[in-house]
């Protein structure tokens, strides 16, 4: 460009001329310029950066909550599947041990330790509806309502730990009505008097009866009728004598 004054040659860097001093308005308002737009682009430059910084903050913090999931859900699965092959390796144990096992369980049946015989299936979770074990079907559903029938007449001594009397009561209820299905000759349950089974579940509801006289109060003669009642016949006498107790 040239001196407007003197036609000198000129560059937009040139606040005055060279040749002859002479101000040069162009330069002027091209510093100018340039200086407003060094201040317009640092501070659009700080607020980018401030803007990146605090999405930088809520990235990190989503990507920790993501991985926490992540880590939760595997260990979850994770879990269930150690799980499963915990119990699948103790059903193929007692599977593989079946002959001695089931020596075992006759033993406990004779004897009438049928807490023992119920914890055997309680523990190992094997398959009674099928396979080896199948015969002890009947049986061992006795012997696991028996154990619940118990746990929970104890459970009413301290009914402020273990809930409410009407829930402990209900459960009594439950457990009895699919216990008495074994009575029932139109149920899938039923056990007929000349199953080598029968013998036994009848010494279980002998049990039944006593902890109920015992612990509960029902009379022999309530509990004798046992069979013939209805579920909720059943129910009423317990809960009444129950009451009686209190």
């Amino acid at each position: 460009m040239k001196c407007e004054s003197c036609g000198g040659n000129l560059s937009l860097e040139d606040v005055v001329c060279p040749h002859c001093d002479a101000l040069n308005e162009h330069a002027v308002q091209h510093i100018r310029d340039m200086n407003k737009y060094r201040r317009e682009f640092q501070g659009t430059q700080k607020e980018v950066q401030e803007v990146a910084r605090n999405h930088s903050g809520i990235m990190v913090r989503v990507v920790a909550v993501c991985i926490l999931i992540v880590l939760i859900v595997v260990g979850f699965i994770l879990n269930e599947e150690l799980y499963s092959i915990h119990g699948d390796m103790i059903e193929r144990k007692a599977i593989k041990n079946a002959e001695q096992n089931m020596e075992m369980l006759d033993r406990y049946i004779e004897e009438g330790d049928y807490s023992a015989f119920n914890v055997f299936f309680s523990y190992t979770g094997v398959n009674t509806y099928s396979g080896p074990y199948e015969k002890y079907n009947r049986l061992r559903s006795a012997t696991m309502h028996y154990a619940n029938i118990y746990g929970s007449i104890m459970r009413l001594k301290k009914v402020d730990e273990y809930g409410t009397r009407e829930t402990i009561l209900k459960s009594i209820g439950d457990d009895m009505s699919y216990f008495y299905r074994f009575f029932q000759k139109d149920d899938y349950y039923y056990v007929e008097e000349s199953d080598w089974q029968y013998p036994y579940i009848c010494d279980i509801e002998d049990r039944i009866k006593a902890l109920l006289i015992t612990y509960m109060g029902v009379t022999r003669e309530d509990v004798q009728n046992f069979r013939e009642m209805t579920t909720a016949e059943r129910n009423l006498v317990i809960e009444e004598s129950c009451l009686d107790e209190e």
